[in-house]
């Protein structure tokens, strides 16, 4: 501290007392400040040196790891190549089959992987065994509910001048079964209780009655194929909201004839109700994968049974009532509104034969009576291996009682609107 300072000067300083306390003060002032600088100085010049040692310490360990990721994309990429070359000599070796398959089936004979040696003369190639003939298919039982009469369907003269020597009854289905069952509905026969049926031989025991219940059953089971309002394969030509409810309804297209009045709720019905001989979409998916059932009911009761349920708290429970009703509501379904009150009054042959017509193919394949259900049901649903299902008592929504007998003109009307259905499923005119 006093080098720059001459010793006169410190002299000085010492032999004044005031100023040699501020002088000492100054001093170790000075001497503090020095000792921090050197502090700093020290630590900035080692840092480096310290990272540096850091760094040459983790350089082997980095180095390892470096060698062992790039052995790894190594080891990778020839896996990679390999399963390659393998993909392709499968894919070489399924070609060949795939190409002798295909000789098989064209010529009926298994096309030689290799040419068989040249016979020799002491051991003459036996003569080739005679095949052995196809065993002959069983015919499928179908009940007498699901056959037409010969008085319900006459084949015209037409289709007998083209018929082949032997023909087959018009209407009934080849014997072939399919893999799988759908069902039909016709509204106000049944067809309620027979989708439950299913729905309960899958876990789900309530009624079955509106969209949600549908997605309820599919949560339980999510592949078997459904009936009626939760069949989810049914398509049609136009499907979208009904208006009236959350379900989807099938709606008439341009070709159809009388066309209903729009917007009103009667050019449409839940796609579960509508005739599928209406709509060529609908009848194929029916029946394309599977072959379809149908429940046919007297078409008295039938009719009789919607109006409990649907207009008797209306009406009342009289007969001249009824016979009101049946004039008005009949009228009108033959004139312009065919698919009035969600096709309820629709004829059940427009659900079970193309065309509405009897002497034409069928859509149902097969045909059961409500009234012997519990007898005709269960060896259907066994040709088909769908024992699961029990036909037993079921759930359904309930109609009022009003046990009357309606007047001769009430059952005129009902037989004249429904004297196909008489006669295609064999019920007795009453």
């Amino acid at each position: 501290a006093f080098s720059s300072t001459s010793p006169a000067r410190a002299d000085r300083i010492r032999r004044i007392p005031f100023g040699l306390e501020i002088n000492e003060l100054w001093l170790k002032e000075r001497r503090r400040r020095h000792r921090m600088a050197e502090t700093r100085s020290r630590h900035r010049h080692e840092k480096p040196r310290r990272r540096g040692k850091a760094e040459a310490q983790a350089g082997p360990s980095s180095l390892r790891t470096r060698v062992v990721v790039c052995v790894s994309l190594v080891l990778v990429a020839g896996a990679f190549l390999i399963s390659e070359v393998s993909l392709t000599s499968r894919a070489k070796n399924w070609r060949v089959v795939v190409q002798q398959t295909g000789a098989f089936l064209a010529s009926g004979q298994p096309a030689p992987p290799a040419p068989a040696p040249p016979p020799t003369e002491t051991a003459p190639p036996a003569p080739p065994a005679p095949p052995a003939p196809a065993p002959a298919a069983a015919p499928v039982a179908v009940p007498d509910a699901s056959q037409p009469t010969a008085a319900a369907v006459a084949p015209t003269p037409e289709l007998q001048a083209v018929a082949p020597a032997e023909p087959a009854q018009v209407g009934t289905p080849s014997s072939e079964l399919k893999s799988c069952l759908s069902f039909i509905h016709i509204p106000k026969a049944g067809g309620s209780n027979v989708e439950g049926l299913i729905a309960r031989a899958f876990g789900y025991n309530q009624v079955v009655e509106n969209p949600g219940d549908c997605i309820s059953m599919r949560k339980i089971e999510k592949d078997v194929r459904f009936w009626g309002m939760c069949d989810d394969r049914l398509k049609c030509e136009t499907k979208k909201g009904c208006g009236w409810s959350g379900a989807d309804c099938c709606f008439v297209n341009a070709s159809f004839a009388p066309q209903p009045p729009k917007n009103t709720g009667k050019d449409r019905c839940s796609f579960w109700h509508f005739p599928p001989s209406l709509d060529p979409l609908l009848a194929s998916a029916y029946t394309k994968d599977c072959d379809a059932f149908c429940v046919v009911r007297d078409p008295v009761t039938r009719f009789l049974s919607h109006w409990r349920w649907r207009h008797l708290g209306k009406t009342g429970c009289s007969t001249e009532a009824l016979e009101k009703y049946t004039k008005e509501k009949l009228e009108l379904a033959k004139d312009k509104e065919i698919l009035l009150e969600d096709c309820h009054f629709n004829t059940q042959v427009s659900y079970a034969f193309y065309g509405g017509n009897p002497a034409n193919e069928r859509i149902c394949r097969h045909i059961i009576k409500l009234e012997n259900l519990r007898e005709e049901l269960p060896p259907l649903l066994k040709k088909y291996n769908l024992d699961k299902i029990k036909v037993g008592k079921s759930k359904s929504r309930a109609s009022q009682g009003c046990d009357i007998k309606p007047t001769e003109e009430t059952m005129r009307l009902i037989k004249e609107f429904y004297a196909e259905d008489f006669k295609a499923f064999g019920y007795p005119l009453p």
